[in-house]
């Protein structure tokens, strides 16, 4: 079993809140305020907080196809610990006829509660579109990384060869796509109001995309010596984390085409994974 804790406070350094990730263990430093129990390896997390509802949903993704949505005021206030529901994906059947239960990598959700899911099948991943209920594959048996809406009615893939496809999620139809770089693919994220997508890889570098026709708009470079593994964006500042321990933050300008590099920190450990507050005063690493 493994738990997902969540904190209600944290040492500020320079801005830098120190996450540390728990495997059915003990915490080192900090006691979790709260603890929700899950049966199963938690694999993604999304919060979804929008102005028009009063009420944050916290998608809860595991290894065994299943996303617990759960009513985060209800759980910081210890009113409602379980899931207000859950979304449980198809199994599939491997070589060997067994079922198998999806292990799901990525979940991003639109203002309508429509949520795209990236999970494994048999060799490769599939993408599902869950709405109305239902969840019905979009993309099928290939290498996808991550999916993010760019608003509810179109949505970017990015796959692990590092090509970013734009698609209409009515159709099906895929509007634009790009090859962006030979290097393998890591992360991808959304700058809404310049209508950008930053993607990075193992190159080091990082690549801001017309979310319109996906082209080139604009390469950041020069900090990190090695691969990438998350971005993070809020309020006009990027942050960066990966193999070579450093942990860089961009203010974005010119339209979100201009990175200027406000810091670089040091890291004793590679970087995984990178959040920023909404206010982007607070980083987690």
């Amino acid at each position: 079993m493994q738990r997902l804790r969540i904190l209600q406070k944290a040492c500020k350094v320079k801005k830098l809140i120190c996450v540390m990730v728990v495997f059915c263990g003990g915490l080192f430093a900090l006691s979790p305020s709260i603890v929700l129990d899950s049966k199963e390896e938690v694999s993604a997390l999304r919060l979804l907080e929008l102005k028009t509802q009063s009420n944050p949903k916290l998608y809860v993704s595991t290894s065994n196809g299943v996303v617990d949505i759960y009513d985060l005021n209800g759980v910081l206030a210890k009113k409602s610990l379980k899931p207000l529901q859950s979304i449980k994906l198809p199994s599939y059947t491997d070589l060997f006829d067994n079922v198998i239960e999806r292990r799901i990598f990525h979940t991003d959700v639109n203002k309508n509660g429509e949520a795209l899911i990236v999970a494994s099948n048999a060799t490769k991943r599939d993408l599902f579109l869950h709405k109305n209920g239902r969840s019905e594959i979009v993309i099928k048996d290939l290498d996808v990384a991550k999916a993010l809406w760019i608003d509810e009615s179109t949505f970017a893939v990015g796959f692990v060869g590092n090509e970013v496809w734009i698609v209409d999620s009515k159709s099906g139809k895929v509007l634009n796509k790009r090859k962006v770089a030979i290097y393998r693919f890591s992360d991808m994220v959304l700058n809404r109001e310049d209508n950008l997508l930053y993607t990075t890889g193992e190159s080091g570098a990082i690549y801001a995309l017309d979310c319109s026709n996906v082209n080139l708009v604009a390469k950041f470079d020069g900090v990190h010596k090695d691969n990438i593994f998350a971005l993070g964006f809020a309020n006009n500042v990027l942050v960066s984390g990966g193999m070579d321990k450093r942990l860089a933050t961009y203010e974005i300008k010119s339209q979100g085409k201009v990175a200027e590099l406000k810091e670089v920190s040091r890291s004793n450990f590679l970087i995984y994974s990178v959040a920023i507050s909404e206010d982007s005063q607070y980083i987690a690493y």
